[in-house]
């Protein structure tokens, strides 16, 4: 959204009586929420860039699919563990400490942090 959209769309909200009663987000606020979203969140880009690095402290989840799906393609060093196995019992294999990092292989999903 260009400088003149963003202008002409706070005009517009002026002029007209809005019927979100929520506020929107103080810069602060914003800063608050984005920083504990990226505590939680990576993406492509830091998982190649730790492969790259040789620095992979995750395991890399590919939580979609059938087996001969992930056979033909997947990321490098990924397991295929479909999010319908995904279970406690299944979890405990991996130490308490183990991030996870799984992934749908859409084209728009992020890699996630799986919560433990």
């Amino acid at each position: 959204m260009g400088v003149s959209k963003v202008v002409l769309s706070q005009t517009r909200r002026r002029r007209h009586e809005c019927s979100n009663p929520i506020s929107p987000a103080t810069s602060a606020e914003a800063i608050r929420w984005f920083s504990h979203k990226l505590h939680l969140e990576t993406d492509c880009a830091d998982v190649h860039s730790a492969q790259r690095a040789g620095e992979v402290d995750f395991v890399l989840l590919h939580v979609v699919g059938s087996e001969e799906a992930f056979a033909s393609r997947h990321l490098p060093g990924a397991q295929h563990l479909p999010h319908s196995q995904i279970t406690a019992e299944r979890m405990a294999a991996w130490p308490a400490e183990t991030l996870f990092v799984v992934y749908c292989a859409g084209r728009t999903a992020t890699a996630l942090t799986l919560p433990r």
